[in-house]
């Protein structure tokens, strides 16, 4: 069964996870990876998802990496790679 859930829904499961406390089983890790997009589990992250939701944002489709700068979102550039999105065909 596919679950749709909108951006709020995901950040609010990602806290509920992060915050109940307790050894985290291989599900755990399996269903934060979906939640977040992150292999850890860190305030950071949390944070990065919740302004994900709250300000434009744009992830790089090479590395993943999450910008807020409004020049990088408008030419899609990314500052951990060092290229344009464009450049390379990359969505």
């Amino acid at each position: 069964m596919i679950t749709v859930m909108n951006e709020a829904e995901r950040l609010a499961r990602a806290t509920l996870l992060f915050h109940r406390g307790g050894m985290w089983t291989e599900q755990d890790r399996a269903t934060w990876r979906t939640l977040t997009g992150s292999e850890h589990a860190t305030t950071v992250t949390l944070c990065l998802l919740a302004r994900a939701i709250t300000e434009p944002s744009w992830r790089c489709p090479r590395c993943a990496a999450l910008t807020f700068h409004p020049r990088d979102i408008e030419q899609r550039y990314c500052g951990r790679c060092h290229r344009f999105a464009e450049t390379e065909g990359a969505p």
